[in-house]
């Protein structure tokens, strides 16, 4: 099940308005490989779907980090509630 704010897979790449990051957002993880398999590494597009690319790979990283302060905030409120 997808989240309300994912919009992945709303654009099809055959169908692709611009190339601006907005638009990259909605492509499919299938469709984005395919459009960064169709430039040449370096050049400006090519860039663009990496980027986007690397964007979806650290959103797991940002999930375990917010998971882990806040399981420090919960261990520092229960510090000061025993204390008491």
């Amino acid at each position: 099940m997808r989240a309300p704010w994912d919009k992945r897979g709303t654009v099809r790449l055959q169908q692709l308005p611009n190339k601006s990051p907005a638009t990259l957002r909605r492509l499919s993880d299938s469709d984005l490989h395919k459009f960064i398999a169709g430039w040449k590494p370096g050049t400006t597009d090519w860039i663009a779907g990496d980027a986007e690319l690397k964007r979806r790979q650290n959103g797991l990283a940002r999930w375990a980090l917010g998971a882990s302060i806040l399981s420090l905030v919960v261990a520092v409120i229960a510090l000061f509630v025993k204390g008491s």
